[in-house]
């Protein structure tokens, strides 16, 4: 079922989360990688977010249930083997391929960058390949084609006040609290000759990275990310009668805004990272930096090999396999967490993190 209203509403609140953490703190969230070091390489980068994503599943269970991920425990008798063998590959392409769709699709594209825009045709190529070879279309339980769409918007109806208070609140909060809170806190630790991994820095490291995850995470469940239905519905538009639109809203409503932002605030080139001269023979230098850090922490290489695009295809395959990716598979395991269970959420992770170490330590 087409979810217009919904979707556009959780691409704000995912909008707000990538732009603020990127303006404030200088780094891009991507699942990936993110998933990967907080196991191998934990820092407060990862462990932030993640507790964000993890406060954000059990707020939607409790406040948003209708848009919470399901919960379907794993059997001995139905154990749902694809899901590992999605992680897997999710896993190891991703990691061949330096990123996934919130790495490539929500931040390279929002940068402009070509390595991201060839990895993300690569990625959804493979992915509509694989869902015509699967012969995995949606088909609506009650026969209603995926295009058409609730035209009382009911799952908005039945939310509206809270959702609009989320993104109302939530561009408030990235765009004019949280930096003056940020702001304050270490005007005040300057004052104070203490190092740079001061207890005030690392308690602002802390809370932007919560509340960027909490927002992302709630709309990735708001917009229908974490529903495997709509990702091969959104998947099979060569198939009119199980095409779901839906999430065509994220890259009208999250990429869209961002490209114009950080078309202002980023550097644009590896040596513009590092200082941006002045025009007109001024001698004075402007340096484009975010917001709570000394400089950006971005990557310029456009290098495509053939493992980067091996990389991105392998995704592509075990994303639709599953109709899961890193950030909804890790909302959909903090969910069954919460639940007390192990389901699909929690073996993809667990496929996940084997076939990144793979492919980084036995692959190569």
């Amino acid at each position: 079922m087409f979810t217009p209203l919904e979707s556009s509403l959780g691409a704000l609140l995912i909008q707000a989360a990538t732009s603020s953490y990127m303006h404030l703190e200088g780094k891009s969230i991507g699942f990936s990688s993110i998933l990967y070091n907080s196991v191998f390489k934990p820092s407060v980068h990862s462990a932030s977010i993640l507790l964000g994503l993890f406060i954000s599943s059990g707020f939607v269970n409790k406040f948003l249930p209708s848009f919470s991920p399901a919960v379907v425990p794993a059997t001995i008798s139905t154990f749902p083997t694809s899901y590992l063998v999605a992680g897997l590959l999710v896993g190891a392409g991703t990691s061949a391929g330096c990123g996934c769709t919130s790495g490539h699709m929500l931040i390279g594209l929002s940068r402009l960058r070509w390595r991201s825009f060839v990895a993300t045709c690569t990625f959804f190529l493979t992915a509509v390949i694989t869902t015509v070879l699967m012969g995995s279309f949606r088909v609506d339980p009650r026969g209603v084609p995926s295009y058409e769409y609730d035209h009382s918007f009911t799952g908005f109806k039945e939310n509206m006040m809270l959702l609009l208070a989320l993104v109302v609140l939530g561009q408030l909060w990235s765009y004019i609290v949280l930096p003056r809170i940020g702001l304050w806190l270490k005007h005040k630790n300057d004052k104070v000759p203490t190092t740079r991994t001061s207890l005030a820095d690392n308690f602002v490291r802390w809370i932007t990275g919560i509340s960027s995850g909490f927002l992302f995470g709630t709309g990735l469940c708001v917009a229908g990310m974490t529903d495997t239905s709509k990702i091969i519905g959104f998947l099979s538009f060569w198939r009119p009668a199980s095409f779901d639109p839906s999430l065509a809203m994220i890259p009208l409503f999250c990429i869209a805004p961002n490209i114009l932002l950080w078309k202002k605030w980023l550097p644009q080139t590896k040596a513009e990272a590092i200082f941006t001269a002045a025009k007109d023979g001024d001698a004075t230098v402007t340096v484009k930096k975010p917001l709570f850090e000394s400089e950006y922490d971005l990557n310029f290489s456009e290098e495509t090999s053939l493992q980067f695009l091996l990389g991105n295809a392998v995704f592509g395959v075990g994303w639709a396999l599953a109709g899961v990716c890193p950030g909804p598979g890790i909302v959909t395991m903090f969910t069954e967490i919460n639940a007390f269970t192990v389901g699909r959420g929690v073996l993809f992770v667990a496929g996940f993190l084997g076939g990144s170490f793979l492919q980084k330590h036995v692959l190569l």
